[in-house]
């Protein structure tokens, strides 16, 4: 199991419960220059699915360096102009944090799920994992008879 610096996370994990549906999930993504030159300019590209995600209520939350953010149809970019990110081990790395809010309508079993798009420079984009969050009662023992 390799580990790869560039990857993307949903916070709340492979599970929200129902009270969660239409309310706000949590992603951070997660990039590392880990070439020998120095990336002038970082953009992250997030394909927002629209059948399970408001894009509308996308905000950008914390970053590593400074960025903006454009959205055209249910493309979300973050830029990260003149980030100039090292490739040393100390200084190469960087991230963005966004929170946006499903749909109201996902019902139990519904899944939605998300990858990125890393580009350094122009170079070919480096694919996150794709997370993966399903609506699902959470297990509860508190009906458990403990006196039986």
């Amino acid at each position: 199991n390799s580990y790869d610096p560039n990857d993307k996370t949903c916070l709340e994990g492979n599970t929200i419960s129902p009270e969660m549906v239409g309310e706000y999930v949590h992603y951070i993504i997660r990039f590392e220059n880990t070439g020998t030159f120095a990336a002038e300019n970082v953009v992250i590209a997030d394909v927002i699915d629209t059948s399970k995600f408001e894009i509308n209520t996308l905000v950008p939350q914390s970053s590593s360096h400074d960025f903006f953010t454009r959205i055209n149809g249910n493309k979300v970019e973050f830029i990260f102009e003149n980030i100039n990110l090292p490739f040393d081990d100390e200084n190469n790395d960087g991230y963005v944090a966004f929170k946006i809010k499903t749909k109201p309508d996902l019902v139990l079993g519904d899944e939605f799920t998300n990858t990125a798009s890393i580009y350094f420079d122009y170079n070919f984009p480096i694919i996150t994992n794709t997370t993966s969050t399903t609506v699902e009662e959470p297990l509860s023992n508190q009906d458990f008879d403990f006196e039986t």
